[in-house]
């Protein structure tokens, strides 16, 4: 049943007359709603009409029965971006929250690292440039200056600003970075 109703969908696609395919496409989905074809399908045309919401539901969608990771961390960019242009910035967190679980990935370490500050989540912030760190994805030198600014900037914590400038400077003796904020902060 639900190919017929997928086939019912795609013929109305071919008359133009989207409104009427979208509701078959929904109908097949009901009834098997792990149908890779027809979620890929209604992706396709919500991204026709502009419909994010919309897009971003079957996204979700297929993210539960993506085949594999890369399939999964490419669904889970576009879920992201989406959730994002919905203004939906703590789920958008979630989503790059996901991403990382699969891998740390520099994309997804980007947007995390300014929607953290954006949002005030500096302790998340931290916590992502500490494994960062451990994981050795990055400049560990200037993961600890980073980490460094954010603990006396916007937490306060001038010590551990201290403890994450001498790391820096014992990886690198020269970090002007470290050394500039250094000064600074004497």
């Amino acid at each position: 049943w639900a190919r017929d109703l997928y086939e019912m969908a795609t013929g109305f696609i071919a008359d133009g007359d989207r409104a009427t395919a979208r509701d078959w496409y929904k109908k097949a989905l009901e009834l098997r709603a792990d149908d890779r074809v027809t979620l890929t399908s209604l992706e396709s045309l919500y991204e026709e009409m502009g419909d994010a919401t919309a897009l971003l539901d079957v996204v979700e969608r297929r993210v539960e029965v993506a085949n594999g990771d890369g399939e999964r961390k490419e669904l889970l960019y576009k879920q992201a971006k989406l959730t994002r242009t919905v203004h939906d910035t703590r789920e958008a967190i979630s989503v790059y929250e996901r991403i990382l679980d699969l891998s740390l990935d520099g994309p997804a370490l980007e947007a995390l690292e300014e929607l953290y500050a954006s949002e005030g989540r500096f302790h998340d912030l931290v916590a992502l440039y500490e494994r960062q760190i451990g994981e050795g994805h990055g400049d560990k030198a200037d993961l600890a200056v980073k980490l460094a600014a954010v603990a006396e900037k916007n937490l306060g914590d001038v010590p551990r600003a201290f403890e994450q400038l001498e790391k820096a400077l014992a990886l690198d003796p020269q970090h002007g970075g470290a050394i500039a904020t250094l000064e600074r902060l004497l």
